[in-house]
């Protein structure tokens, strides 16, 4: 067969919230394809590798950025040299950045409705041709440590995380910084690396933010890395040590997109590869997902997918 398999993620923001959107997605795809509820990476794995069987030809993610990230991790180990399956997002999460950053708009029922009409009739869908970015054996779309994490870290404590938690956060730190507390230097905590960027080697007891994203739009509209699209086999990386009073004035400049030359932005351009290596643990992300590595992180870029819409 080839059709559409949806992966279905309980536990992502919209379908948390509604018990009957697995039912709904069910209703709406009879005979276009599959649905697959995955709770776990091995239900994860079981999927992948029954859409890989049955030649689907479109993967449509039921979550949110995390879940995403997790397909495509899994997606791409288990289909090896074959070739990959589009792919597709439901919009399900609670912030939905990749999305965003793509104008993708639309509610899951809709878009999946659409989908699934335009593949009947024989009409094109919108084509999006996107390259991932690499982190060690994962995959997905902005990767960061230092201030990204520590942020996040306050973002999951919110009983209902969406938008407008993170924009009360980014709010907080603002006051926090003009009065002085504890909350913005807890996030803006400096941490010692050692940061090689295509080979030349930095190293510095002050490391605020480092990011590397293959998208322009991070979310809440900031686009700290617009040069992400700029070179072929190459991603925007921002490695930091500004210091939160110092970061305010430039909060406009990175919502617009704008360069920003700083003696404290030791790298704000492209990058082919990055190592980042911390003596101890370090808490990094990809695209909003927590880990924890004792080892260097390794960025680089990864393949080329195809990500489709029904326009």
């Amino acid at each position: 067969m080839s059709g559409i398999g949806v992966v279905y993620n309980p536990k992502a923001g919209k379908n948390k919230k509604n018990n009957d959107n697995l039912t709904k997605v069910k209703h709406l795809l009879r005979d276009s394809g599959m649905v697959r509820e995955t709770r776990t990476e091995t239900e994860l794995t079981e999927a992948v590798l029954e859409f890989k069987k049955n030649g689907v030809e479109i993967i449509a993610i039921s979550g949110g950025d995390g879940t995403i990230h997790r397909v495509l991790s899994n997606t791409i180990k288990n289909y090896g040299d074959t070739p990959l399956p589009k792919f597709m997002s439901l919009r399900s999460g609670t912030m939905n950045t990749f999305t965003n950053a793509m104008k993708f708009k639309g509610n899951p029922f809709d878009i999946l409705e659409k989908t699934i009409e335009s593949l009947t009739a024989g009409r094109a869908l919108r084509e999006v041709h996107q390259h991932l970015m690499k982190v060690d054996d994962k995959y997905g779309f902005m990767t960061g440590a230092g201030v990204v994490s520590h942020y996040l870290d306050r973002y999951y404590q919110s009983k209902n995380p969406g938008p407008a938690v993170g924009a009360k956060i980014i709010a907080l730190i603002i006051l926090s910084t003009l009065f002085q507390t504890r909350y913005a230097k807890d996030i803006f905590r400096p941490t010692r690396l050692k940061v090689t960027i295509d080979g030349k080697v930095i190293e510095n007891d002050g490391f605020m933010i480092l990011m590397g994203c293959v998208i322009k739009e991070v979310g809440l509209g900031f686009k700290p890395t617009h040069r992400a699209y700029e070179k072929p086999g190459h991603f925007h990386f921002i490695a930091s040590t500004m210091k939160p009073f110092a970061m305010i004035p430039k909060l406009p400049s990175l919502w617009l997109g704008r360069d920003i030359i700083h003696p404290a932005f030791q790298h704000n351009g492209i990058a082919q590869e990055v190592i980042i290596e911390k003596e101890g643990e370090l808490k990094w992300m990809i695209d909003g997902d927590l880990y924890v590595t004792d080892k260097p992180l390794h960025l680089s870029v990864g393949p080329t997918i195809t990500v489709v819409s029904p326009g």
